[in-house]
This record gives structure tokens, C-alpha cells and sequence, in this order.
């Protein structure tokens, strides 16, 4: 598995209907791309997103902070 961090931004977050069943539609831009990506997200899989981005941003805070301390 390659793991690797790129720098993204949320552009919109809306809820939508695909082959009648209701989804998260999520746009990031992305600063390796020229435009934003879509990506269409169902509710159990949103949620999951959503947990697991409350577990990692705080510890990606953590990082970028001891970052800054050593510099």
C-alpha cells in the first residue's frame, strides 16, 4: 500500500439522489489537480468518513504542531 499526503480542500458538501438512494456529494480540490473532484459518498460511508476525520485531525494537529516546535 503508498501512502501519500496531498493537499486538499473541501469546496461544497450537499446531499443528492444516485440510482435512487440518498448520498453525501463531496468536492475536493485537490492542489495536484487543475479542477475539483467529485465524489458521491452514501450515508453509512459519510458517517464513517466523519468519524474517522474527528479521530485524525486532531492527531494531524499534534504533528504540524511538534513540526513547527523543532523549527
Amino acid at each position: 500500500m503508498r501512502l501519500e499526503a496531498v493537499p486538499v480542500q473541501f469546496v461544497a458538501l450537499t446531499d443528492g439522489v444516485l440510482n435512487g438512494e440518498e448520498h453525501v456529494l463531496l468536492f475536493l480540490e485537490n492542489a495536484k489537480l487543475r479542477r475539483p473532484c467529485g465524489f458521491a459518498l452514501t450515508l453509512t460511508d459519510a458517517a464513517a468518513l466523519l468519524i474517522a476525520l474527528r479521530n485524525l485531525l486532531p492527531e494531524a494537529q499534534e504533528i504540524q504542531d511538534r513540526i513547527r516546535e523543532q523549527n
